[in-house]
């Protein structure tokens, strides 16, 4: 005789559910952020004298979709409540979130070097 069902209860199976949706969508955020650092690091190498290239706007909008997806990212971790009890999901709940600090960290630095650059473009 197999057993077939869920070894785990349905608010645990919602939790790991939520956390491995979380998870599968920081990672395709932290992917893009990779692109766009790549790519304005191909185009500061592409300038001369070392100066900010003035970068197009499509990518200072593709950073701030990012920032905006990875607000309502985080929004979906903090709606995710493990049972008291449940360290092991609350452990990987609390990584998912210190990972999106890190994460904003990166767009708002992408940001402020984007604006730095219009900046000193404008004061040429």
């Amino acid at each position: 005789l197999i057993w077939t069902g869920d070894w785990l209860s349905e608010d645990e199976r919602l939790t790991e559910d939520a956390l491995n949706s979380c998870s599968s969508s920081l990672e395709a955020l932290q992917s893009e952020l990779t692109e766009v650092e790549t790519i304005l690091e191909a185009m500061l190498l592409d300038t001369v004298d070392g100066l900010e290239p003035l970068y197009p706007p499509s990518l200072q909008k593709t950073v701030g979709g990012i920032s905006v997806r990875l607000d309502k990212l985080a929004a979906r971790v903090d709606g995710v409540t493990p049972r008291p009890g449940d360290e092991g999901r609350r452990a990987r709940r609390k990584k998912l979130s210190r990972s999106m600090v890190v994460e904003f960290e990166r767009c708002d630095l992408l940001t402020s070097r984007m604006e730095k650059a219009k900046t000193a473009q404008r004061a040429t």
